[in-house]
């Protein structure tokens, strides 16, 4: 299976396999395919193919609990990691094991300080790779430690090329106009892959702005406790944008109410700067909507 990636990061991709660093940071943003691509690098260093990658005994991946209840990854996942290291592999190949951690981002500096020891001296046949969103929550001795690999989306040409076997033109362009061109999103939105957070955090996005205020209030609470904040708002802002241009596209008088709330959720968005309150950032911007 092949990747639909953006011809610089293929280029880069290529680059690696040819001649492999031990140790990779892959970043972009939020539904950008990162998870995906480290599979894929995975699968053609230890010479399987992508589909077998999920229950390959050769690899261990690492993240943080898909139903959006556990939030970090904690030291005890870094010593799953030093334990799966210290078991002993067959064969003669240059890498016969991998260890994939997806939002990296998501240790806290105990977590960090306990990898970093595994990313100095890692196995010489092991190929260590780390997905993130925001590279400027790692250390930087982890950061000096790593090859870093930017994951950038594709065209929408390409993206329509690419899905075109399988879905109309209609299908596509809704779906790359829901992830904003990030391949990975797409993929999940048009494969309605109802088990990923982003779909998820998508569909609750709609949900909030088709009920009335009391309803959206009374979200509050599981929201808080089960999702990542900025992530949600990330949803609520991809839906809103595509309700936005659907309105201005046929002239509809909600244009006004959309263009409010798409500012209301970018405000909400720079609050999370300074590590607000999560449950009266989520009021003020649920009474405003």
């Amino acid at each position: 299976m092949e990747l639909l990636l953006h011809p610089t990061t293929k280029h880069s991709v290529d680059n690696i396999l040819a001649s492999p660093s031990q140790a990779i940071l892959l970043h972009a943003p939020a539904g950008s395919g990162k998870g995906l691509t480290a599979k894929y690098i995975s699968s053609r260093l230890l010479n399987i193919t992508l589909e077998q990658v999920d229950n390959s005994s050769k690899i261990k991946i690492l993240s943080i609990n898909p139903d959006g209840k556990e939030k970090r990854l904690s030291i005890e996942n870094i010593r799953e990691i030093n334990g799966f290291l210290k078991l002993k592999t067959t064969g003669n190949s240059n890498y016969r094991r991998a260890v994939i951690v997806e939002d990296a981002q998501t240790m806290g500096h105990e977590a960090q300080n306990a990898f970093l020891k595994t990313l100095e001296e890692p196995p010489k046949d092991t190929i260590i790779i780390l997905t993130t969103t925001n590279t400027e929550l790692l250390l930087p001795t982890i950061q000096s430690r790593v090859q870093p690999l930017a994951i950038l989306a594709p065209s929408k040409k390409a993206t329509l090329d690419y899905f075109s076997v399988k879905y109309t033109v209609a299908e596509i362009e809704k779906a790359y106009l829901l992830s904003e061109g990030a391949i990975g999103l797409t993929t999940a939105l048009l494969e309605n892959q109802t088990d990923h957070q982003l779909v998820k955090n998508i569909e609750l996005a709609k949900d909030v702005y088709r009920k009335n205020i009391f309803e959206r209030l009374n979200l509050i609470d599981n929201i808080v406790k089960t999702i990542d904040i900025s992530s949600f708002l990330l949803a609520m802002e991809r839906v809103s944008h595509v309700a936005l241009y659907n309105a201005v596209q046929k002239k509809d008088s909600s244009t006004k109410a959309w263009n409010k709330r798409a500012k209301l959720i970018l405000e909400s968005q720079g609050y999370l700067a300074n590590n607000p309150n999560s449950k009266l950032l989520l009021s003020n911007l649920f009474i405003n909507l």
